[in-house]
């Protein structure tokens, strides 16, 4: 499962690493998945983790640029998926 993350309360990065930084500590951003019920709501990388996301692009440099980002998931949303249960059901 892919999002697209956006940063979120006026921030912007010039660089990739500046944004992968800032998502490794937890900050939030703005949710993109239009699929999702939580398109558009803020999210961090706690929330995503949880939610089981395997692929992560963070748009940056104003939205002009974009970085992947592959999160580790917790041994629960790991175990959902080599069960074939699709944790993005569960609320973030």
């Amino acid at each position: 499962m892919e999002c697209i993350l956006t940063p979120a309360y006026g921030r912007d990065y010039k660089s990739a690493q500046a944004a992968r930084d800032d998502y490794h500590a937890d900050k939030d951003f703005v949710f993109h998945d239009l699929k999702s019920r939580w398109d558009g709501k803020p999210a961090n990388k706690r929330d995503l983790q949880k939610a089981g996301y395997t692929s992560i692009k963070i748009r940056y440099n104003k939205l002009r640029n974009f970085t992947f980002v592959e999160p580790k998931h917790s041994k629960e949303v790991t175990s959902w998926l080599s069960r074939g249960i699709n944790p993005t059901d569960r609320p973030i």
